[in-house]
């Protein structure tokens, strides 16, 4: 049985908008009037990434057919689509070295009985829907999260180095409110007022905010305060009563170069500064999220790995105080 598009629709989350095209069904996390800045900049084929997108539904079916195609979506080439069931990771439908980009498809065994499917798809491509199937006469009932959260940042909040969608930070805080994620990070991005002042029909519960890293290599600490300032200026007039999360910037290896600040650490001091003033935004230091030890991250000085970004959720859990 082909999930059709209607029924796609009813079970997708984190997409500003969904497109039905000739080569299959697009998931936009960005708006169209978003889509036209990007495009016109260095990070037009990250806003196509499908950072956040899931398919969240509940089925009878003992099989899943999963067929996809990828196009660039980042600077990396790796990506997974991972199959939850009843919470725990099925399997991930993955490209290999071989081959980066194009189409694939995978087929996995659901099991017996009614159970809860979450299909997570890559922060690193686009990943553009071609098929999904399940067994004839199977039923399928979209999960809905009644709470929502939009996700701002860069790289890091993007996804970048995690090897599955599921163990960005991004997406565990998201599971631990039990809020809709809604992914607006861009890799290489910066604090960017003009996308704080975008807003849309959304309307979240939470935000969280993690920008500055950045900042380290391009910025002056004046040209940091400012779009800082901008930023929330534009975003608190949006969202006056939404509870805002500012996480300043993790570990870098490289943080002792020499750049326009006094230190690495005046990124985060200037962040505070800034948003002190805001009563519905609340800092967090991500400075100690994760230690500084380059094995925990991909790239060995900025970027996650998977057991980088388990200790980077635990530091959010601990600071919010959510178990």
């Amino acid at each position: 049985m082909h999930v059709t598009y209607e029924q796609i629709l009813s079970i997708v989350q984190g997409v500003a908008y969904v497109e039905q095209k000739e080569d299959g069904i697009h998931f936009h996390r960005f708006t169209p009037a978003e889509e036209r800045v990007y495009d016109g900049s260095e990070f037009h084929p990250k806003q196509y990434a499908t950072a956040g997108v899931r398919l969240h539904f509940k089925t009878n079916s003992t099989q899943l057919f999963l067929r996809v195609f990828t196009s660039a979506g980042s600077s990396r080439e790796f990506f997974a689509h991972d199959i939850l069931v009843n919470g725990k990771l099925l399997g991930s439908l993955k490209n290999t070295t071989e081959r980066a980009y194009g189409e694939f498809e995978q087929e996995f065994e659901l099991g017996e009985g009614i159970k809860d499917v979450c299909i997570h798809f890559p922060w690193s491509v686009c990943s553009v829907l071609k098929e999904l199937c399940l067994d004839d006469g199977s039923f399928v009932e979209p999960v809905k999260k009644d709470k929502k959260i939009l996700v701002f940042g860069d790289s890091i909040t993007q996804g970048f180095d995690a090897e599955h969608p599921i163990n960005r930070y991004a997406a565990n805080l998201a599971d631990v409110l039990e809020a809709e994620e809604f992914n607006k990070a861009v890799g290489g991005e910066v604090f960017c007022p003009w996308l704080a002042e975008s807003k849309n029909n959304l309307e979240p519960d939470y935000i969280s905010v993690a920008y500055g890293t950045n900042h380290w290599l391009g910025s002056s600490p004046e040209e940091l305060a400012s779009t800082c300032e901008e930023f929330f200026d534009k975003l608190v007039v949006h969202y006056p009563n939404t509870s805002i999360f500012v996480f300043t910037p993790i570990w870098r290896k490289d943080r002792t170069d020499i750049t326009r600040f006094k230190s690495f650490e005046e990124i985060g001091e200037i962040i505070v500064d800034v948003v002190k003033k805001y009563d519905n935004v609340t800092c967090i230091s991500g400075r100690h999220f994760i230690p500084e030890d380059e094995n925990l991250f991909a790239d060995r000085y900025l970027h996650p790995n998977d057991a980088g970004f388990k200790y980077y959720t635990e530091g959010i859990k601990k600071a919010l105080e959510l178990r």
